[in-house]
């Protein structure tokens, strides 16, 4: 089971990314370091409303080498819940919030020869400490980030500029540009290890074409369930905010 703590945190930055997301920077009140983190990771957000009260998980963006704040992004759902409604409508720069320390259950593969990252609208979140993890190491890696319309795009400008620019491929369905996954994973080798978080129909359609396309697929992924497929994989089940972690194998 996993265990965590509790802590305070003040609101010092809101950022509004898109129509339907914000960015909210996080620090101590007293200006100490965060704890500790890694790319992947999620920290559960408390909220109070009144009477209500909402806990929802977000990943983490900000670089994990950088501990005097903290980075998430929150789409407004809809409908939503209330958690999401009250971080768009009721908090403001200032305001304290209680959240958790981080946990991981989304981390890159320590034995990987190539990390691959597929992205989808607002699945991009979790990859992006990713980026600072394989940039600093010199791990080959590349993120293909995948949105409907230029509306959409909560962080293209930020991945396109260095020192992400050569390992970055955005992809707008809207200008015609939707990701060959067939193309893309033709040519991955078997020291690759790939990753996807996004809408269902873009994970099952990476976990699909990874076990018709590559030789010994490994594949993290975000679904409720795997497709039917001839092959079994290792899979890892993440999405932005709430994350599970699980071996699938056809029976």
């Amino acid at each position: 089971m996993t265990s965590y703590q509790m802590l305070d945190v003040r609101v010092v930055d809101i950022e509004i990314v898109t129509a339907q997301v914000k960015r909210f920077t996080l620090a101590d009140p007293q200006g100490r370091p965060l704890p500790a983190f890694s790319g992947g990771s999620h920290i559960i957000v408390k909220m109070q409303d009144g009477e209500k009260r909402y806990s929802n998980a977000y990943s983490l963006l900000s670089s994990p080498f950088e501990l005097d704040r903290y980075q998430i992004a929150v789409r407004r759902e809809s409908p939503s819940k209330g958690g999401s409604d009250f971080m768009h409508d009721r908090l403001a720069v200032g305001d304290t919030l209680t959240i958790s320390t981080p946990n991981n259950l989304f981390a890159l593969a320590p034995e990987a020869q190539h990390h691959v990252l597929i992205a989808g609208g607002i699945g991009i979140t979790p990859f992006m400490a990713h980026l600072h993890e394989l940039q600093r190491s010199g791990q080959r890696y590349h993120l293909h980030y995948c949105f409907h319309s230029e509306e959409h795009n909560a962080f293209q400008q930020q991945l396109t500029q260095a020192p992400f620019t050569d390992n970055v491929s955005c992809h707008v369905s809207s200008l015609g540009g939707r990701l060959d996954l067939a193309r893309t994973l033709a040519d991955v080798g078997p020291g690759a290890h790939i990753y996807v978080c996004g809408p269902r129909a873009l994970n099952e359609a990476v976990y699909r074409t990874a076990a018709e396309r590559v030789s010994t697929p490994r594949v993290y992924t975000a679904k409720p369930s795997p497709p039917k497929t001839r092959r079994a994989a290792p899979l890892r089940w993440c999405w932005p905010g709430r994350v599970l972690n699980l071996k699938w194998r056809k029976t």
